[in-house]
């Protein structure tokens, strides 16, 4: 039995515009050569399970793969 799903262009559109950005932003930690392998697979599972949350804290924080406080201290000093 074929299941036939009936999506108006209104309702495609907030799709594309909903998974964009996670899909972008789980491109964004894959190439991130600021962080290592073990915080990129945090930060995916973070984007997965954190949701929108996930992703406004990933594009305000983890983007600049911050290791500590002298690490911050460094990056702000070059």
């Amino acid at each position: 039995m074929l299941l036939t799903i009936f999506i108006t262009w209104q309702e495609t559109l907030l799709l594309i515009g909903v998974i964009t950005p996670f899909l972008y932003s789980i491109y964004h930690v894959l190439t991130n050569r600021k962080l290592n392998v073990i915080k990129k697979s945090l930060w995916i599972l973070a984007l997965i399970f954190g949701s929108f949350i996930g992703l406004i804290i990933y594009w305000f924080y983890g983007r600049h793969g911050y290791n500590s406080v002298s690490n911050n201290e460094k990056i702000k000093s070059e």
